[in-house]
């Protein structure tokens, strides 16, 4: 009857979920979370870096864009080499983004402001609008600020098939709920490193990535 079939797709499906979890238990212990002591060491290559161009993607964003573009320049990146693309469905921004941007970047970061409401968009105006220098481009959002040892590796790219770098993220831990999220971006994080050894990371979240 119903009853049991509905009894029976349930027990398939708690069955399968533990069976995912377990496989995800084993395949992150076969791959150690990478030593924070590596990155301090780590020495990035300026030429490399003087290659990469910076997307940021923003929406009513005064309040953080400053901090994002201030991680972006002490990392190394050219200062014109960044543009933050704010966008929005009015005709003018609501906000202050770009003072903000002027200020953290001492005026020499590029701004645009795009009378329409779609991240996509806006990251595609903002990777035309990046010099010709660029051969790789980096999204970010605007909420996100990189490490003092951030590590860019074009090691990466040595194999033409690797078409993108996806980066593990944190949660600032301010309240439980924010630690829980962190706790899941640290899993979903280890499980790319896994993926990445043994096969490939096919997708790169929209929080940070670095493109060829």
């Amino acid at each position: 009857d119903a009853d049991a079939r509905h009894g029976v797709l349930f027990s398939e499906i708690a069955c399968a979920v533990t069976l995912m979890q377990l496989l995800h238990l084993v395949c992150v212990s076969l791959t150690p979370y990478p030593r924070a002591e590596a990155a301090k060491l780590w020495r990035n290559d300026p030429k490399f870096v003087g290659r990469i161009g910076v997307v940021v993607p923003c929406h009513r964003s005064e309040a953080e864009i400053g901090n994002t573009v201030q991680s972006l320049l002490a990392a190394g990146i050219r200062p014109e080499h960044v543009c933050v693309v704010d966008n929005a469905n009015l005709p003018e921004s609501p906000d202050d983004t770009r003072g903000a941007v002027a200020r953290a970047g001492a005026g020499r970061c590029q701004y645009v402001y795009v009378p329409v409401g779609l991240k996509t968009n806006a990251l595609w105006v903002g990777a035309r609008a990046l010099p010709e220098a660029v051969e790789y481009v980096v999204h970010i959002d605007d909420d996100t600020v990189l490490p003092a040892d951030m590590v860019w590796d074009e090691a990466h790219f040595a194999d033409e098939r690797t078409s993108a770098v996806s980066y593990g993220i944190q949660m600032g831990r301010t309240g439980d709920v924010e630690s829980l999220v962190d706790f899941e971006f640290a899993l979903w994080s280890h499980w790319r490193i896994f993926r990445a050894r043994f096969s490939t990371a096919w997708f790169c979240h929209g929080i940070i990535g670095l493109w060829r």
